[in-house]
């Protein structure tokens, strides 16, 4: 029995986890992007339970990566190496799902809640070079919680040097 194999039904557990964990960062574990008057209060006082687990659950980025690269090292296992297209696809495919995300949220910032950052560039950029790297997840000046498009990406496209490299862990 190989114990690093993981099964479909146990990698969906795993996301399942990930994106409860997920929840729990966003909910709780940044109380410093709470506006007065509203303000963070622990459900037990004296400790913040909720805030350490939602502190915690930025982990969830990691186990989504983990995955992600098990994923890939699997589809090449067995002498069944995916070539460049198959890497390309899967980058192609990552950006046509945020890209919708990113217009909504460049439209939406632009006419609404465009501002000059403290570096003096435009929180949502006009310029069209700026815009295209911001599109590509090669710069991430609109929102930093997208940081992890950049990190997803670079795994997608390394896995096509990084798949084949052999590993006998017996």
């Amino acid at each position: 029995m190989n114990l690093l194999a993981v099964s479909r039904a146990t990698s969906d557990r795993l996301k399942g986890i990930a994106i409860l964990l997920m929840l729990a960062h966003h909910l709780f574990g940044l109380p410093s992007l709470i506006e007065p008057p509203a303000a963070y209060t622990p459900l037990i006082p004296g400790l913040p339970l909720e805030y350490w687990i939602g502190r915690f659950g930025k982990i969830c980025v990691a186990i989504f990566l983990l995955l992600s690269g098990y994923g890939f090292a699997a589809s090449a296992a067995g002498g069944a190496v995916p070539g460049w297209r198959y890497y390309a696809g899967k980058a192609w495919r990552f950006l046509l799902a945020y890209w919708p995300y990113f217009l909504l949220a460049w439209g939406i910032g632009v006419t609404l809640f465009q501002e000059r950052m403290a570096n003096g560039n435009l929180r949502f950029p006009v310029e069209p070079l700026d815009w295209l790297l911001n599109a590509l997840t090669l710069k991430n000046a609109m929102a930093f919680e997208w940081w992890f498009a950049e990190t997803y990406l670079l795994l997608v496209l390394l896995s096509l040097f990084i798949a084949p490299v052999p590993l006998d862990l017996s």
